[in-house]
């Protein structure tokens, strides 16, 4: 289960017990990767229905746009579709190699794992070097695989955006 959101954002409230501070690494952990898969899924939406594109595109961006204009209704919701599962499929790609479940890069006998440690800093003035006040495991204990529960993050965290059945049926459910 995540942990309250309020309780998440405010350090200096975190229960000292070690487990617990770990859940709430994780958690923010997820807050980070659920943000990013929404707001790469948004970019797609805004330019698939909004025509939110770069001010000077390059050519081959104007090729995309080009392509995307010509794109029905029906079309543009096939297209996001698609980009969406793109996104996830990185993002859980990415998970599983820091899991270490999707090769390896070193060669045998030896196997490598990512570890993730959350650093939490204390804010400084600007010029100031920021000092590490903790640095917490995310993945570091057994049974923490971050491509198993990637997906109950997505279900449970990402912002639905009325998608994607709603991009195939009323247009007025895309606002």
């Amino acid at each position: 289960m995540a942990a309250n959101l309020d309780v998440v954002s405010t350090y200096d409230k975190w229960s000292t017990d070690s487990e617990v501070r770990r859940a709430m690494a994780l958690d923010v952990l997820r807050q980070h990767v659920v943000a990013a898969f929404d707001s790469w899924v948004v970019v797609a939406r805004n330019m698939l229905f909004e025509g939110v594109f770069a001010k000077s595109p390059t050519a081959n961006e104007q090729r995309v746009i080009d392509w995307i204009n010509g794109m029905s209704y029906e079309e543009r919701g096939a297209a996001l579709c698609f980009a969406r599962e793109m996104v996830q499929g990185g993002l859980f790609s990415m998970m599983c190699h820091i899991d270490g479940c999707a090769g390896s890069v070193l060669a045998q006998p030896f196997r490598e794992r990512i570890h993730l440690k959350l650093t939490i800093y204390h804010n400084k003035e600007s010029n100031e070097v920021p000092t590490a006040v903790e640095q917490i495991p995310v993945n570091e204990e057994e049974g923490t695989e971050l491509h198993e529960i990637w997906f109950d993050w997505l279900e449970r965290f990402s912002r639905k955006l009325n998608w994607p059945e709603a991009f195939f049926s009323d247009p007025s459910q895309n606002r």
